[in-house]
C-alpha cells in the first residue's frame, strides 16, 4: 500500500489528512514527521501506541505492536504536543461514530534478573524457567483509579492465558502511572473523559531477551507476538462489545482483513533476527564441558 505522507507537510495537515480518511472508512498507512508510523486497517475503536525510546534495541517491543490492526509507532522525543493533537484527533474521529475509544500504549520494561534463563542445551524458546529470584509479573497492566472497567479485567485474564514456553504468562494490574517512565501521560483525564477514551499502559517484561547477548530470542519473539495480538483483539472485543455501539460477534472481526505491508516488514524483521542465530552451530555440540559446568551449578 502506498504511504500517504509528504515529508515537509505540516503536521495541521497531516491531521487533517488522517481525519478525513478515518470519516471516510479508508485504510491509513502514513509515515509521520521524526521516523513515526500510523496504522489503521480499517477505523476500528482502538489503538496500540509505542513511544521508541531514543537509546536501546527497539525491534522487538516495535514488531509486537506492529502485529496489530490499528497502530502508531513514533520516537519518544518527538514533539508532544504533535503527538498529543494526533491521539486526540484520532479518538475524537472515531468515537463520535462508535461512542467509545480504548488507547493502549506498551512499553518494555526492566530487564535485570527477571530475563528468561534458557536450558543450555537448547539456545531457543521451548524450554526455560523463572530464576528463584524473579517475582515480576511477564506483564503489568496501568490501568485508572477507582474506575471498574471490564476492559482492564479482560485484559489480565487474556495476558494469563497465553503459553509461554511450558508456562502461562504472569499479569498483574497496578492502579499507577499509564505512561513509559520519564515520558507524560497521552491524554489527561480530562481529556480522556470528554473523549469517552479509556487509556491503559502495558508494560511487557523482556523475557524474549537473552540477557547474556541483549538480543531476542527469534521463535519466542515470534510466538510473543501471535499470542499477544490473539489476547489484545480479546480485549478490544469486550471493550467494544460493551462500551461501544458497533456490532460484532467475534473477536477475528476486529483482526486484519488483508494481507497488509506492515506484516510484511514483521515477517522480514523476524527472519532477520533468526538469520542473526547460527543455529548450525548452537545444535553442534562442541561446548559440552561449558553445557556440564552449567548444569552443575544451577541443579
Amino acid at each position: 500500500m502506498k504511504k500517504n505522507h509528504t515529508p515537509n507537510e505540516p503536521f495541521d495537515r497531516i491531521i487533517e489528512n488522517v481525519i478525513e480518511k478515518l470519516k471516510g472508512g479508508k485504510q491509513i498507512r502514513m509515515e509521520l514527521p521524526d521516523g513515526g508510523l500510523l496504522h489503521f486497517d480499517r477505523p476500528l475503536p482502538f489503538l496500540v501506541i509505542f513511544r521508541e525510546p531514543a537509546d536501546g534495541d527497539n525491534r522487538p517491543v516495535s514488531l509486537l505492536v506492529r502485529s496489530q490492526t490499528s497502530f502508531l509507532i513514533i520516537p519518544a522525543n518527538s514533539n508532544p504536543e504533535n503527538l498529543k493533537a494526533l491521539v486526540h484527533a484520532i479518538a475524537n474521529t472515531i468515537s463520535k461514530k462508535s461512542g467509545a475509544f480504548l488507547i493502549i500504549e506498551i512499553w518494555a520494561g526492566e530487564s535485570a534478573i527477571q530475563s528468561v534463563n534458557i536450558n543450555p542445551k537448547d539456545n531457543d524458546t521451548t524450554e526455560f524457567r523463572r530464576t528463584k529470584r524473579e517475582s515480576v509479573s511477564d506483564f503489568q497492566i496501568r490501568a485508572p483509579h477507582k474506575v471498574p472497567y471490564s476492559s482492564v479485567s479482560s485484559l489480565k485474564k487474556n495476558l494469563e492465558k497465553m503459553r509461554i514456553g511450558y508456562r502461562n504468562s504472569t499479569a498483574e494490574i497496578a492502579l499507577e502511572y499509564r505512561h513509559p517512565p520519564g515520558l507524560n501521560q497521552l491524554l489527561d483525564a480530562d481529556n480522556l473523559k470528554d473523549l469517552g477514551a479509556l487509556l491503559i499502559g502495558l508494560e511487557i517484561r523482556p523475557f524474549y531477551i537473552n540477557s547474556e547477548t541483549g538480543t531476542a530470542y527469534p521463535l519466542l519473539l515470534r510466538k510473543l507476538a501471535r499470542e499477544l495480538s490473539k489476547a489484545l483483539l480479546r480485549t478490544f472485543f469486550e471493550f467494544v462489545r460493551v462500551q461501544t455501539n458497533l456490532e460484532v460477534s467475534h473477536f477475528h472481526m476486529l483482526g486484519r482483513r488483508v494481507m497488509t505491508q506492515p506484516a510484511r516488514e514483521i515477517d522480514a524483521k523476524l527472519a532477520q533476527i533468526d538469520d542473526s542465530f547460527r543455529f548450525l552451530l548452537l545444535v553442534t555440540p562442541i561446548n559440552i564441558q561449558e553445557a556440564w559446568l552449567y548444569f552443575e551449578e544451577n541443579h
